[in-house]
């Protein structure tokens, strides 16, 4: 039979507004942190941007004519304000809500399995179930061993990211030490190469200048200048095949060179990657014997085998009212909360209304203000969460949860992302 509490946990782990959220309700958790991420949001130095740009988006929503007198700039920041501001707290008094049902329903199961052990003479298994840790149910500890995996699995996909940029920046700066190298031998080769031309050249000066006079000669007959300029050609073809030999031969030194130095680089490579594997593999594995124990550290209500019939009917009773009792309260909260967005919802769209003629430069105003909106977004999203992994990291937590609601439990580390925010800027 399964556990009430695993029945019940199954259907506490339901959001209000489509989210699913490990429980983290109960005093006794150990090694969980949340952010509030609606807290941390408003708390950061690029929020006032973000307000300013969603004051912007909404005045060319509003630019176009609608039967009423127009509403200042001011005005419309302020009715758009006020609307954000209830639909934020609509959403946190919801959540409250749920958290606060989450936890009376959970302490309600646990006296009431309790009862029913100790009806049944389990006085010892009663007291056990209600002295251990809420946190308890195999779903809540599948959803934590969930969370810790992710959490492990984004840090070896860091550490071998890491080893990664660490493999490719050494061997660009190997290839480009070996280029370097490369380079100066062939240039100094070019140079020789250079230097025997101008030697041969300086050597040959005077005959190729005899002979040139001699062409000069007016009185020559066709035999006599052939016979002169095929001698100038044969001291050009001579230096020529000189300087091709030795072209020849450092062409020949240059490949052998390179593949020098490109064996060279395979085996600083090899040595390196070798070395970078191995250590890797050490991180990995503290990291892994660490969540592992931190995993081990949870225990819960467990209760006893072999419970006689009667008791299994009667806590497989208790599960199905507190599911009941449950769903219906988390459907009140909801409808209530549904209908507050939707009023909300339709007050902004009443703000927003546009012919959805009016195009041109208006749509094109919009559209880079809805992007730089995004990206904004994204930014101060992306430092809250740095912020609450680097914190949480530092003060041991092995689960930190983002969230846009407080979780009543858990150890809150929004004040400290937030100082940080404010502090550093990121």
């Amino acid at each position: 039979m399964a556990s009430i509490t695993r029945l019940l946990a199954g259907v506490l782990l339901v959001g209000v507004v489509a989210c699913s959220h490990v429980d983290v309700s109960s005093p006794n958790i150990r090694g969980i942190a949340y952010v509030n991420t609606n807290k941390a949001t408003k708390a950061h130095p690029l929020y006032s941007q973000l307000q300013d740009l969603d004051a912007a988006i909404a005045a060319i929503d509003l630019s176009a004519a609608v039967p009423m007198v127009p509403k200042s700039p001011e005005e419309m920041k302020a009715d758009i304000a006020s609307i954000k501001a209830q639909l934020a707290q609509a959403e946190e008094q919801s959540s409250q809500a749920v958290g606060a049902l989450q936890g009376r329903l959970a302490k309600e199961e646990r006296t009431e399995v309790a009862a029913a052990l100790r009806s049944a003479g389990l006085n010892s298994a009663a007291q056990a179930y209600e002295s251990a840790p809420l946190i308890s149910s195999a779903a809540q500890a599948q959803a934590i061993e969930k969370s810790a995996a992710s959490d492990l699995q984004s840090y070896q996909k860091s550490v071998v990211e890491q080893g990664q940029a660490t493999m490719g920046a050494l061997e660009k700066r190997l290839h480009e030490q070996a280029q370097g190298r490369f380079q100066t031998r062939a240039a100094q080769y070019a140079r020789e190469e250079s230097d025997l031309s101008l030697r041969l050249s300086q050597q040959d000066a005077n005959q190729r200048l005899a002979l040139q006079t001699k062409l000069n000669n007016l009185a020559l007959n066709d035999a006599q200048r052939k016979s002169l300029t095929a001698a100038l050609k044969a001291i050009d073809q001579n230096e020529k095949a000189q300087v091709d030999a030795m072209r020849a031969r450092h062409q020949k030194d240059l490949q052998a060179y390179q593949n020098e130095l490109q064996a060279g680089i395979m085996k600083q490579i090899r040595s390196h990657a070798t070395a970078l594997q191995a250590q890797t593999q050490t991180q990995l594995q503290a990291r892994q014997q660490q969540v592992s124990q931190q995993l081990a550290a949870l225990s819960g209500p467990r209760l006893p085998a072999n419970l006689p019939a009667a008791t299994k009917a009667q806590l497989e009773q208790i599960a199905s009212n507190l599911q009941q009792r449950y769903q219906t309260d988390l459907t009140k909260i909801s409808d209530r909360f549904n209908q507050t967005r939707s009023d909300l919802e339709a007050q902004y769209e009443a703000l927003n209304g546009v012919d959805v003629g009016a195009v041109g430069a208006a749509k094109q105003q919009r559209d880079k203000l809805a992007k730089e909106r995004g990206d904004l977004y994204k930014k101060i999203e992306d430092q809250i969460a740095a912020a609450a992994r680097r914190i949480a990291k530092r003060d041991g937590f092995s689960v930190v949860l983002l969230d846009p609601i407080a979780h009543p439990g858990g150890y809150d580390l929004t004040g400290d992302v937030i100082s940080s925010l404010k502090s550093t800027g990121t």
